[in-house]
């Protein structure tokens, strides 16, 4: 499993605080188990494609 960090932060919301790495099965978007995060976090509703969708951890 992939944590964020401070050298290689979260793509999606630019975070590197060692969050858990979650990638969207619909859109392949990467983002991290931030609530905050633009991806989502580990809700499953993707922001980035707009659609319910199952998110694993990377």
């Amino acid at each position: 499993m992939v944590n964020w960090q401070p050298s290689r932060p979260c793509p999606a919301c630019n975070r590197g605080d060692g969050g858990q790495a979650i990638r969207c099965e619909n859109c392949l978007t990467l983002g991290c188990s931030n609530g905050n995060c633009r991806h989502g976090g580990a809700n499953p509703f993707c922001k980035v494609c707009n659609k319910r969708t199952k998110k694993v951890r990377v």
